[in-house]
């Protein structure tokens, strides 16, 4: 077996929708009045419209964390930490998404 999809509850869904489109330029591959369908790579996150915001940590790997930290901060996303060179090897930034989601950018050392 294989993680296909996740789901995510949100309080405010067409805010969380318009997030996404906002700061990381995703349109939804489905839509309807109670959910949201973006799909990455290799998964799909479900946003669905709940009584409840799930907090999570979404990581996004990255080729140059500084140049995409920018690029996604100058649309106006609130900044939780700038990129930093971490011990175990990787550089990372992080990124308040809509509800309580956060975002992870990760570098891989070179």
């Amino acid at each position: 077996m294989k993680i296909s999809h996740i789901h995510l509850s949100f309080l405010d869904l067409k805010g969380a929708i318009a997030w996404m489109k906002k700061h990381l330029n995703k349109e939804p591959g489905y839509q309807n009045d109670g959910m949201a369908v973006f799909s990455f790579e290799n998964i799909e996150y479900v946003f669905d419209q709940g009584e409840v915001n799930s907090g999570v940590t979404i990581a996004l790997t990255s080729n140059n964390c500084d140049v995409d930290f920018k690029n996604l901060s100058k649309h106006g996303a609130e900044v939780l930490e700038q990129p930093t060179a971490q011990p175990w090897g990787v550089k990372t930034a992080y990124l308040k998404g809509p509800g309580e989601v956060v975002f992870e950018i990760e570098e891989a050392s070179k």
